[in-house]
Formats: structure tokens, C-alpha cells, sequence
């Protein structure tokens, strides 16, 4: 980071230095398609590892309701954001730009729209070190038309979690 002031034709400069040395920022995340689910340790991967869960195959107009746990190992506090992206998308008629997706928390509505759309702030911070975990349901509901154009589509789904440490 450089810092610099203006006087006159006078210019003054000062160097910051950050020491990162031992600060680790990173998200674990676990997720399941059973119903009232809890992580349990042996669930939880690395926010960089894909997690893959599996789901029977939906008909349409069905929904598929998912739970993500997310927790945070690092030694601050951090803000998290959810949002979906298609792994493999294939155009404008792609199943994954016709889901309609609900995002909870305890209840709570946190934010709904379609797939390509959702980008939901978790209230709050995230704490550090471990100490909390925060489990989101994601109820991903399936088009509903008269006629029979979603028959056999498939498409990927990835749940993103994204942080910022505070």
C-alpha cells in the first residue's frame, strides 16, 4: 500500500507494511439431502474441495430441498455470501436458468429468485476458529410449463459460499 500527500511541489511517501504471516482465511463447507440433517465432523471439506451431493431424480414441477452447513477455520471473524453457478451451462435453455431457488435459515426466508440470480448475504458474521456453523436449506424448485420441454434435462448445480474476513 502506498500512501502519498500533495504540498505544493513537495511529495511525501511512507510505506505500509501488512504481516500476513500466519493468518489463514477459509471456509469448510458440508451438505446433504436429508432432511434435518446435521454435519457431523467426518462431513465437513474444504472450501475448496467440491462436495457432491446426491439427489433422487426430480420430475417436473417437483422442488429438491438440499441443507449446506458452512463454518469458518480462520482466526477471523468472516461475512459470508451464497449464490449458485451452473458447472456446465449450455444457453438460454438451459434447466439451470429455469430453477426458481428459496434460501433459509432457521425458517427464515434469506432471499428467492432464479438460479443465475441468487446472491444471499448471511446475516451476521461467520465466527472464527471453528466456533460456529451456520446450516442454510436451499429449496430449488423445478419449472412448471404445459408442456413437456423440460422432460429429461438435466444440469449441474454448485453452491458457492463465499467470505470475507472483517
Amino acid at each position: 500500500m502506498l500512501v502519498a500527500g500533495t504540498a505544493a511541489s513537495t511529495v511525501q511517501r511512507e510505506q505500509v507494511v501488512v504481516d500476513m504471516t500466519g493468518v489463514v482465511f477459509a471456509l469448510e463447507v458440508a451438505g446433504s439431502a436429508e432432511p434435518g440433517w446435521r454435519p457431523t465432523e467426518v462431513d465437513w471439506r474444504s472450501g475448496g474441495e467440491p462436495l457432491e451431493v446426491d439427489v433422487d431424480d426430480p420430475v417436473p414441477a417437483s422442488q429438491v430441498d438440499l441443507r449446506v452447513a458452512v463454518r469458518n477455520t480462520a482466526g477471523t471473524a468472516a461475512g459470508v455470501v451464497l449464490s449458485l453457478r451452473d458447472p456446465d451451462p449450455t444457453g438460454p435453455e438451459d434447466l439451470f436458468e429455469a430453477l426458481h431457488v428459496e434460501v433459509s435459515e432457521d425458517g427464515v426466508l434469506l432471499g428467492e429468485g432464479t438460479a443465475s440470480a441468487v446472491a444471499v448475504p448471511l446475516p451476521g458474521d461467520l465466527a472464527a476458529a471453528r466456533v460456529e456453523e451456520r446450516v442454510v436449506d436451499l429449496t430449488i424448485h423445478l419449472p412448471i410449463t404445459g408442456d413437456r420441454r423440460w422432460a429429461d434435462a438435466r444440469t449441474g448445480l454448485q453452491v458457492v459460499v463465499d467470505g470475507t474476513s472483517r
